[in-house]
């Protein structure tokens, strides 16, 4: 992590004492207005503050404001942002296309440094209803917070968005608010042992599929990879595994993502809260995309060892992965559909010259990255339609793999895989929601997915996923 920004040499910080007032009065003096002074666009002020980390700040407010809330942190921590409250929201049920969604996320947009934070459902949502615990995050959902904490390179910013006409009604509004954020501001400083998630006894432990029905899903899809069904169209498919703790206590997710981040810091962070003691949140490995103006990034994350208990051992692993026939070619198969994608969507499709390997707390894999220049007319939701699902975390080929995926696991996977990160003028990002769960009350819902290819086995799978949720049980 690099060392933590701070506030231009010009600005003035306000103490976290003064900002309930500055907040009620959104005074021109204290804060930078940036935004149409008319219309329905909205508005952003922006007032420096002491360098302050969002996700404690978030995880103080988060008590006082359950609802509406968002963290969200890149992996180089360039940008960290804590929303609080919801000044607009973008959200559905029903599935939707991209174009849909990003179109009525960009109609919110004001300025330059507004952003909307949120995520899409792996897949469609089922013919039946969505399971309960993924009922309140809908489909889709984007949120522009109401108050956000944001931690740059160039400093750090307690913002508020608000539409030109709010300015007589917003202290009124903001006067809770403005007593949360002082609070919060004071707490994050002061109290370092909030990313201390107390000891919670576990009742119990359930995995969805269980051991057995793995077996038998796994010898199934061989089956099918082998030729033995459909004439062996389908070359890899990745299956996940649910598994879900109940304690005797309520499961802070914000301080186990805050004990996650020190563990894993060169991952995406996020947590979403739509409601009160729920929260989906995680430490993801993988970059869907990023735009910047016309420049598209992605990658190739696929293939997986775990870490050696020493030098020389993780030396081994990383060349035995290197060497696999079988993680190449799964690591192949997202390759190739990333480059196809790329093909369409963009000129200058520049690639690594060899398949490196990225190393995590627990798991290393093999990794390639891609870059190229959007062609005219191609947009954000071009890209998503595009790579989402890439076949790191669905199948290849891509076609109908979705529907097989919901067919076999028997669980609901909601936003796991799916994309999450923030739209912005001209900017976006989105991370693919792995290496995540959902603290929902005293339970934990932790999820963790397998590309399953010829020469897999059920055992071996299973134990691979086993290291990829100890990143999040180790925290715990």
């Amino acid at each position: 992590m690099h060392p933590a920004p701070q506030p231009p040499a010009s600005a003035t910080v306000r103490p976290a004492r003064e900002l309930d007032r500055a907040l009620q009065n959104l005074c021109p003096g204290d804060w930078s207005v940036d935004g149409p002074d008319h219309g329905a666009a909205w508005q952003r002020a922006e007032l420096p503050v002491t360098d302050t980390d969002p996700l404690l700040f978030l995880r103080s407010a988060a008590v006082a404001i359950p609802a509406g809330t968002h963290y969200w942190s890149d992996r180089r921590h360039a940008l960290q942002s804590a929303g609080v409250g919801t000044a607009a929201e973008v959200s559905g049920d029903a599935g939707a296309e991209f174009a849909d969604v990003c179109g009525r996320v960009g109609a919110l947009i004001g300025c330059r440094r507004q952003r909307l934070y949120g995520g899409f459902r792996f897949g469609p949502a089922p013919d039946s209803a969505p399971e309960p615990l993924w009922q309140p995050f809908g489909s889709y959902r984007f949120t522009l917070p109401r108050v956000e904490l944001t931690r740059t390179e160039g400093g750090t910013v307690l913002a508020c968005n608000f539409k030109p006409g709010e300015r007589r009604t917003l202290p009124r509004e903001l006067q809770p608010l403005a007593a949360v954020c002082r609070e919060s501001l004071q707490a994050a400083r002061s109290v370092p042992a909030l990313v201390r998630p107390r000891p919670v006894p576990v009742h119990s432990c359930r995995h969805e599929p269980d051991r057995t029905r793995w077996q038998q899903i796994v010898t199934e899809v061989l089956q099918r990879l082998a030729g033995g069904l459909n004439g062996g169209a389908l070359e890899k498919i990745v299956l996940a595994r649910r598994t879900t703790f109940a304690f005797s206590g309520p499961v802070d997710a914000l301080a186990l993502l805050a004990r996650l981040r020190g563990v894993n810091p060169t991952a995406f962070h996020f947590a979403i809260q739509p409601g009160p003691g729920l929260t989906f949140f995680g430490a993801s490995p993988e970059r869907l995309l990023r735009i910047s103006g016309s420049t598209l990034e992605t990658e190739a994350l696929a293939g997986t060892r775990p870490r050696g208990a020493t030098h020389e051992a993780d030396e081994r692993l990383e060349a035995e992965l290197l060497r696999s026939d079988k993680e190449l070619r799964e690591h192949g198969f997202v390759h190739t559909r990333i480059a196809e994608c790329l093909r369409e969507l963009c000129t200058g499709v520049a690639t690594q010259d060899a398949v490196r390997v990225r190393k995590l707390a627990h798991v290393q894999h093999l990794h390639t990255s891609f870059s190229g220049t959007l062609r005219p007319g191609r947009g954000l939701a071009d890209a998503l339609r595009r790579l989402h699902p890439t076949p790191a975390v669905g199948g290849y080929p891509t076609c109908g793999v979705s529907d097989l995926i919901a067919a076999t696991e028997g669980f609901d996977r909601g936003w796991y895989a799916g994309p999450v990160g923030w739209i912005g003028a001209a900017e976006a990002e989105f991370a693919v929601a792995i290496r995540s769960g959902v603290a929902a009350s005293e339970r934990l819902h932790l999820y963790a997915g397998n590309g399953i290819v010829r020469g897999s086995t059920a055992d071996a799978e299973w134990a691979e996923m086993e290291q990829k949720i100890l990143q999040i049980l180790d925290v715990v």
